[in-house]
């Protein structure tokens, strides 16, 4: 199981990721350089943008093309070297977009550990609250992965994927969420007063997960007719 999701990740990683890490890592740099002159609120809101915002659009682009790797160059490989059931081998896609979509995230996550506590005093520290911060951007992740899966899945193209949750990423960001009211992906960083915290967070992760769940289903569909 492990050679095979290695195998993988191989065959999931796409150049254009490394435009995230390199973003990733220009960020990262920014904060490490200015931290010290910045207000506990400035230094939160930066972090919370960048997991919500940056972070949410990263999975699509790590994530969004997953379960439609069998139409690329090479995918037979991995079904013929390494045979597995379909729904083992659509969660290990999954898990492989994730692994993928998180590496930009992590670098700054890492940077704040090592950087952040040494430029800041422990009160400023425990006020920013990175385990709150993380937690309210998975629920971003979670639902914006599920709908670029479904929709690559579906439409049996990854471009499809990436348009769908890169139309939603873009309506939200230029909206408000005044057309997606409870499913509004940046509430932890601009936080508009029609939207619940707690219901806004709920159904994101729980939209997310179901949809994920319908994209694994329907790739083995659409591998069994093949």
């Amino acid at each position: 199981m492990i050679a095979r999701l290695r195998h993988t990740l191989r065959l999931c990683f796409r150049p254009h990721l490394w435009l995230l890490y390199a973003v990733s890592l220009t960020a990262a740099v920014i904060m490490v350089i200015s931290a010290r002159d910045w207000a506990p609120a400035v230094t939160r809101s930066f972090l919370m943008g960048y997991f919500e915002v940056f972070g949410s659009i990263a999975v699509v682009l790590g994530l969004g093309h997953v379960l439609t790797v069998d139409a690329d160059d090479g995918a037979k490989e991995v079904l013929l070297t390494y045979p597995a059931p379909r729904s083992i081998l659509a969660l290990e896609r999954i898990v492989a977009g994730f692994a993928l979509a998180a590496g930009p995230l992590l670098v700054l996550a890492v940077a704040f550990g090592l950087f952040l506590p040494r430029a800041i005093s422990e009160i400023e520290l425990a006020a920013l609250s990175m385990q709150t911060l993380l937690m309210d951007a998975v629920a971003s992740w979670v639902f914006l992965a599920g709908l670029a899966l479904i929709a690559a899945v579906l439409a049996e193209s990854w471009v499809a994927g990436l348009l769908a949750g890169g139309l939603y990423w873009v309506t939200d960001l230029t909206t408000d969420g005044r057309f997606t009211s409870q499913l509004y992906l940046f509430y932890g960083t601009f936080s508009p007063s029609r939207v619940a915290p707690d219901t806004n967070r709920i159904l994101l992760v729980v939209c997310g997960l179901a949809a994920c769940v319908i994209a694994a289903l329907a790739f083995g569909r659409i591998r069994r007719r093949r």
